[in-house]
């Protein structure tokens, strides 16, 4: 490491300690087909694949909903249909994105579910913590095996109390479903 004249004032102190710090943190990782990750990168179950699914359907619903409901509850607006093509198996992207806000203390957690079934990969994710002020935001699951045919997605919500909260809303909702043609 390069020494620092003192002379240089506090920036240059800071700086030395910063490229200190940074000299000595090191960080676990998992080497994985040849490719050094960091160890929180990986979960312990990792699943992989390729599919082209080149249609897209979505629904847009601006109006706000609200729940404070404690177990997944259905966004309204948010249900549609879709049809799978192809002659086998292939994967569903499900794109989410809202306007989001929560009382104090809450968290916000979305899932969408294929046929009534949450199996999405992953199947929930925290969408939202202890905001006051509105914010957008987007979440991603993969459907890896969904068979030709007709299908139904729908957006669910619940919240969580840290604390104390409860209310948590979405408005401007999108929902983007990518398939097979």
């Amino acid at each position: 490491m390069q020494s620092v004249s003192m002379k240089s004032g506090r920036n240059s102190v800071r700086r030395m300690a910063a490229a200190a710090l940074l000299t000595t943190v090191t960080m676990p990782v998992i080497v994985a087909q040849g490719v050094a990750q960091p160890s929180y990168a990986m979960s312990p179950a990792v699943t992989s694949g390729q599919c082209n699914p080149t249609a897209i359907r979505y629904v847009n619903e601006y109006s706000g909903r609200a729940t404070s409901a404690t177990t997944f509850v259905n966004i309204p607006g948010t249900t549609f249909k879709f049809t799978q093509g192809g002659t086998s198996p292939s994967c569903v992207i499900v794109e989410f994105s809202a306007t989001a806000i929560t009382s104090a203390n809450a968290q916000m957690t979305v899932r969408p579910l294929l046929d009534s079934a949450a199996s999405a990969l992953p199947a929930s994710v925290p969408f939202i913590v202890d905001k006051a002020n509105y914010e957008v935001r987007t979440a991603s699951f993969i459907f890896p095996n969904v068979s030709p045919g007709s299908h139904t997605i729908t957006m669910q919500f619940e919240t969580s109390v840290v604390g104390g909260g409860s209310a948590v809303e979405v408005y401007s909702t999108n929902v983007i479903v990518h398939h097979a043609p």
